[in-house]
């Protein structure tokens, strides 16, 4: 297929393909100066944006995508590398979560202060 009916199937703009055509991720076959696109473009394309929503970086994706293609699936360097970033990702969530509970709590504090001071303001 090319790139119109691509983008259409994956609901993105060419701009974006391109983009991960600059850093490898989508390899479309080239036949003359057209570019041609097969299922498995789509399949990378979907685990591309699975990856990026998991908070990894376009040179991270680069970096799994480089080790795929060259040591396949199953290489343990691929395995051991995305498996600490998942942690990585784990933990700042963890984070996150513990920091927005300490804003909630406080701004629980801090209402229960403020209706204090209402209550002593209506005697």
């Amino acid at each position: 297929m090319q790139i119109a009916e691509f983008i259409e199937k994956v609901q993105t703009s060419k701009d974006t393909i391109r983009y991960y055509e600059e850093f490898n991720l989508i390899d479309p076959i080239k036949k003359g100066n057209k570019r041609v696109y097969t299922e498995k473009d789509i399949y990378d394309f979907y685990i591309i944006r699975e990856m990026e929503a998991l908070g990894l970086t376009i040179k991270e994706i680069q970096t799994i995508f480089h080790i795929k293609r060259s040591m396949g699936f199953h290489s343990p360097t691929l395995l051991q590398g995305t498996k600490d970033r998942l942690y990585a990702s784990i933990m700042k969530i963890e984070k996150a979560e513990r920091d927005l509970s300490t804003r909630k709590m406080k701004l629980f504090t801090l209402i229960s202060k403020l209706e204090e001071i209402a209550k002593v303001d209506n005697q």
